[in-house]
This record gives C-alpha cells, structure tokens and sequence, in this order.
C-alpha cells in the first residue's frame, strides 16, 4: 500500500515539477526580452544623440568655410561659397539621418528578438502544462496496471 501512496506522489512531484521548469523558462525568457527592449530604447536615444552630433558638426563645419571664404576676400554670397556650405549641410544631414536610421534599425531587431523570445517563453509554459498533464496521464495509466485491483 505504501508503494501506492509513493507512486502517486512521485507523480505529482513530477508533474509539478515540469510545470515549475516551464514557468520558470518563460520567465527567463521575458526577462531578456524586456532588457532588449530596453536595449532598444537607448538605441534609438543614441541614434538621436548621433544626428544633433552631426548636425552641430555640419553648422560648425559650414560656419567654418563661410569664415574662410570672407577671410579671402570673397564673397560669402556668391554662388560658388553659396553651393560650398549647401554641400557641406547637405552631407551633415546625409550623416544625421544615417544615425537616425542607424538607431531605429537597431532597436527593431533588438525588438524583434524580444518578441521572439516571449514567444518562446509562451511555449516553454504551455509546454511544461502539457508535460505535466502527460505525466499525470502516464502515472495514472501506470498506476493502473501496478494497482488496479487493489486501489
């Protein structure tokens, strides 16, 4: 008889067991994705940060040919000082979107890694459920066939 109590218990340990492993991945699993997203929001603050750099770089860079340009004696308005800075800006604004582009591309594959590991960790929990229920169902049908007549 105590064999039965044994068995019985050392089922539900199992199963409970099972369960806790797959509640315990998933919130493993959702712990990283929530330090990937927020992984993900420096990224784009750090894609910001990267194009107010470079676009304080471009107005220094241009101010800095504009002051050149009077420094020799021509004309900062004349067409050729004019197209000069523009081609100055033009590339500081190139740089500031390639950061901003930099920063957002990076925090959507650090998202989307987030989003993949709770899936993950969704199917880790459903699967320590099933494990467990597959567990109960193979001790019952041990069970069973070990007592049967004598339960």
């Amino acid at each position: 008889m105590s064999g039965m109590y044994a068995a019985i218990a050392g089922m539900a340990v199992s199963a409970y067991g099972k369960m806790a492993a797959g509640n315990a991945k998933k919130n493993a699993l959702y712990s990283s994705a929530a330090m990937l997203d927020q992984e993900a929001g420096q990224s784009v603050a750090s894609g910001i940060q990267g194009s107010i750099e470079e676009r304080r770089r471009a107005a220094y860079v241009a101010s800095n040919a504009r002051a050149a340009t009077a420094a020799s004696g021509l004309a900062t308005t004349g067409t050729s000082a004019i197209a000069n800075t523009g081609l100055i800006e033009g590339e500081g604004e190139y740089r500031a979107r390639t950061a901003l582009y930099q920063g957002e591309d990076r925090a959507n594959e650090l998202n989307f890694r987030a989003s993949g590991m709770r899936n993950e960790g969704g199917a880790a929990e459903t699967a320590g459920y099933i494990g467990a229920a597959s567990t109960v169902l193979s001790g019952g049908t041990d069970f069973y066939t070990k007592y049967g007549d004598a339960a």
